[in-house]
């Protein structure tokens, strides 16, 4: 459904495929806000899923190798110990880079 093109950690593009998207969700066309909403959802685990720090595939949920419309469309998602540890290590080098960027422009919080 989707695809990184180019270098981990820098300058990359990530290409979504819009028509794959649509049809793992059974749908030609948005034409409803529960739609509009379902779609959202989606493409936001789509990208959380290329974007993730580089641990591989789960076994489930949102690092499986295959994304399901039940995946896709479900209320909560799992998300396995070595990619929440991952991920937790790049939020905390984000808050830590913005910090101390902060505290470098001069601006007083």
């Amino acid at each position: 459904m989707a695809a990184a093109i180019g270098d981990r950690g820098k300058s990359h593009s990530i290409l979504v495929f819009y028509p794959v998207l649509l049809r793992t969700l059974g749908l030609r066309k948005i034409r409803t806000p529960a739609q509009q909403a379902d779609l959202a959802r989606a493409m936001a685990r789509v990208l959380a899923h290329v974007v993730a720090p580089g641990c591989g595939h789960a076994v489930s949920g949102l690092m499986a190798r295959q994304l399901t419309r039940h995946v896709l469309l479900r209320r909560k998602i799992e998300l396995d110990i070595v990619s929440r540890t991952a991920a937790h290590a790049v939020i905390e080098k984000l808050v830590d880079t913005v910090t101390r960027g902060r505290r470098g422009s001069g601006t007083k919080r």
